[in-house]
């Protein structure tokens, strides 16, 4: 199935788990004062379903003060865009869900971004979990 290029090598997996450390490194940067932004795998490869040359899907889980609009598509944007690593970046902010699309090492990253209704956002959010859901904002 490796051959066949629908599993990853072992090699592509260690790559790509290098390359989610490095964006949980900058999301971490990022989180600045807030130390409650999370950063969740999801889709294809958050179920552990995604082949060698599959993207990777994460969401940014923030308290309500962190706004797509300022922290997630300027803040963040400028960031990864500053990191020599990260290329072919952009955004689609008039998209039903909300989305910065980019490369890092190689590999396509699609982050979107939900903001909760609250204060701060546990480390092992569980996004499914009802009261999460019931205090999201309207666009994620």
């Amino acid at each position: 199935m490796v051959d066949e290029g629908l599993v990853p090598s072992v090699e592509e997996e260690e790559r790509r788990k290098n390359t989610i450390q490095k964006l949980k490194q900058i999301v971490s940067l990022y989180n600045g004062d807030y130390q409650s932004i999370k950063l969740r795998l999801h889709l294809s490869y958050g179920l552990g379903v995604h082949s060698g040359d599959s993207d990777i899907e994460a969401l940014c889980v923030a308290p309500y003060f962190a706004t797509l609009s300022k922290d997630f598509f300027v803040v963040l944007h400028d960031m990864l865009k500053s990191r020599p690593k990260v290329s072919e970046l952009y955004y689609v902010k008039s998209a039903k869900v909300p989305l910065m699309r980019f490369k890092v090492d190689g590999i396509y990253i699609d982050v979107s971004y939900a903001c909760l209704r609250v204060l701060y956002v546990p480390e092992s959010v569980d996004i499914l979990y009802l009261f999460f859901l019931g205090n999201i904002d309207d666009t994620s």
